[in-house]
C-alpha cells in the first residue's frame, strides 16, 4: 500500500517535554486511516533519539500526498515552520492540522496560516479519512472547489471565507480501531512516563473512556472528545490490555482518559473483569479522576484490579478559588476523598495542584500550599495556569484583550505565562517551591520517590524535571 499520509508530532524528545509516552492520538487516526485502505506513516518527535533535522528528512522524503500535523499550543510555532517547508519542497502537497490548539481555537489556524489547507478539530477518526477520500475523488487538487461542507469538525477555504463544520463527536467508540501500535510501538519511548513515576516497564497507555461533562474553566479537554461520557466496552479494552501485554510485552497501563471513574456500574464491571483475566499488568490513573466520583467501593475494587496508583485533580486549598474555577467539589470533599483512599488501600496517590488562577490572591496560594502539606499526599505536582485555547478563562481573556502578547511556545506545563492582578512571578515561583518542599519533605516521601525509579534513563528524566519545575 502507497503511503498517501504523513502523520506527524512535531514536538521532539530534544524539547525538554514532560510526558513521553505512545502517542494514542495519532495511533488512532492511522488505525481510522488503514480502515479505509489508506496508506499511511507516522514521524513522532517524542520517539527516543528523534529531533526536528529527523522530520525535516521525513518531510523531504517524500512519497505522499497529505502531510498532517498534531498540533499543541507550544509547538505552534514549529508547526508553522514545517508547513512553510513542506509547501516549500512540495507545493502540491496538501497541508492539515489537528489536536487541542485548532480544536480550541479553530476558525484562526486557516486564517493565520497561509501554507495551511485544512484543520480538523474535535475527533478525527470519521473526519480525517473522510476528508481524505474527498481529496482521492478530487485527485488531490483543489482547483475544482470540491464541495467539503458534509466533512464533520473540518475547517477549510471556500474561496477567501473560512468554514468549520458542524461539530460531531463519535458515539460508538467500540467502532473505533484500537491504535495502530506497530507505530507506536511502546519500547520505542523513552522511560518518561505519564504520572512520572512507574511500578513496572514497559508501559502503555490505553483510553477507555471519551469526553467531559464537566465546566472547569480552566481546562479545554471538552474541545476534542466533547462533553458526553462515551465508554468503550469493557471486553474491548479488556482486550487490548491482554494484546499489549502478549504482543508487546507491556508491564504497566495507565489509563489516560479524564472521567475513567464516570460511570459507576463500567468501572465495577471493567475490574472484576480485569480481576478475572488476571494479565499480569500494573495499572495506573496519571490523569486525574473527578474526586467527587469515587468511594470505598470503588477504590477498592481497582485495587483488586491492579491499580497501585492515582491522580486527583485537587487544584486549589481555597473553597473560594473552587468556586471561582467551577470545579464543583469542596474542600472538606477532598480531605474525605484522600482519607478513603489512605484508608482503605495502599495505593499511592498524587495530588495536582494550580496556582496563578485568575483572581487568585495570595492569600489563596497560601491555603493551597498548607492544604497540600495536610493531605498527607505520596505526590504532589504544582503547575501555573495556562490559558488554554477552547477554555472558558482563554476565551475571557481574550475578549478582555489579556491575551495579546501571550506566546504560545511557553503555553506549557511549568511555564509562567500570567499574572493575576497582585501576584508577582517571584512570589509564584517560591510559592510553587515551599508547596513541592512541603510535600516531599517528609519522613520517608522521597525515599518513595526513589523506590519507583527503574532505570538511569528514568533517573535522569526526573532529574531533569526537577530542574525545570525550579529553573
Amino acid at each position: 500500500m502507497n503511503c498517501e499520509v504523513l502523520l506527524i508530532n512535531p514536538v521532539t524528545t530534544h524539547d525538554n517535554v514532560d510526558i513521553i509516552i505512545p502517542n494514542l492520538g495519532l495511533g488512532y487516526l492511522a488505525a481510522a486511516l488503514r480502515a479505509e485502505d489508506i496508506g499511511v506513516d507516522l514521524c513522532d518527535g517524542n520517539k527516543s533519539g528523534m529531533n526536528y533535522t529527523d522530520i525535516e528528512r521525513r518531510i523531504a522524503a517524500g512519497g505522499f500526498n497529505v502531510v498532517a500535523f498534531q498540533v499543541y499550543s507550544r509547538a505552534l510555532t514549529k508547526t508553522i515552520e514545517l508547513l512553510r517547508f513542506v509547501k516549500k519542497i512540495s507545493p502540491d502537497v496538501k497541508t492539515v492540522v489537528g489536536g487541542p490548539h485548532p480544536s480550541g481555537d479553530p476558525a484562526n489556524m486557516p486564517a493565520m496560516i497561509p501554507e495551511l489547507d485544512f484543520a480538523v478539530r474535535g475527533e478525527g477518526e470519521e473526519s480525517f479519512p473522510a476528508l481524505i477520500n474527498r481529496l482521492r475523488s478530487a485527485d488531490y487538487s483543489l482547483r475544482d472547489n470540491p464541495d467539503f461542507s458534509k466533512i464533520p469538525n473540518l475547517i477549510w477555504r471556500d474561496g477567501e471565507k473560512i468554514v468549520v463544520n458542524k461539530l460531531k463527536v463519535i458515539s460508538d467508540l467500540d467502532h473505533v480501531a484500537v491504535p495502530a501500535w506497530d507505530l507506536i510501538h511502546p519500547l520505542d519511548y523513552d522511560t518518561a512516563p505519564m504520572g512520572a513515576f512507574i511500578k513496572s516497564y514497559p508501559v502503555a497507555p490505553v483510553c477507555p473512556v471519551r469526553g467531559c461533562p464537566y465546566s472547569c474553566k480552566f481546562c479545554a479537554a471538552h474541545t476534542i472528545t466533547g462533553r458526553s461520557l462515551r465508554y468503550r466496552s469493557v471486553d474491548s479494552v479488556v482486550d487490548e490490555i491482554s494484546m499489549l501485554r502478549s504482543e508487546y510485552n507491556i508491564r504497566e497501563i495507565h489509563i489516560v482518559s479524564d472521567c475513567f471513574t464516570g460511570n459507576r456500574e463500567w468501572v465495577l464491571e471493567f475490574c472484576e473483569s480485569i480481576a478475572a483475566s488476571n494479565p499480569a499488568v500494573n495499572i495506573a490513573l496519571p490523569n486525574g479522576i473527578k474526586i467527587n466520583t469515587i468511594d470505598k467501593e470503588i477504590i477498592t475494587a481497582l485495587e483488586r484490579a491492579g491499580c497501585y496508583a492515582i491522580s486527583m485533580g485537587i487544584e486549589s486549598g481555597s473553597q473560594r478559588i473552587l468556586n471561582a474555577v467551577m470545579k464543583n467539589q469542596t474542600v472538606d470533599m477532598v480531605k474525605e476523598k484522600v482519607r478513603i483512599v489512605r484508608d482503605n488501600t495502599k495505593m499511592k496517590i498524587t495530588g495536582f495542584f494550580v496556582m496563578g488562577f485568575p483572581g487568585e490572591e495570595k492569600p489563596d496560594i497560601l491555603k493551597t500550599i498548607s492544604f497540600a502539606g495536610k493531605l498527607k499526599l505520596d505526590r504532589a505536582q504544582f503547575v501555573f495556569f495556562l490559558p488554554l485555547p477552547g477554555s472558558a478563562f482563554y476565551d475571557e481573556m481574550k475578549k478582555n484583550g489579556q491575551l495579546a502578547s501571550l506566546d504560545y511556545d511557553k503555553v506549557a506545563l511549568h511555564k509562567l505565562v500570567y499574572l493575576p492582578k497582585g501576584v508577582s512571578s517571584s512570589f509564584l515561583r517560591i510559592a510553587r517551591f515551599l508547596g513541592y518542599f512541603i510535600v516531599y519533605c517528609r519522613p520517608g516521601a522521597l525515599m518513595s520517590v526513589f523506590f519507583y525509579i527503574r532505570s538511569f534513563q528514568h533517573l535522569k528524566y526526573i532529574f531533569r524535571k526537577f530542574l525545570k519545575v525550579f529553573s
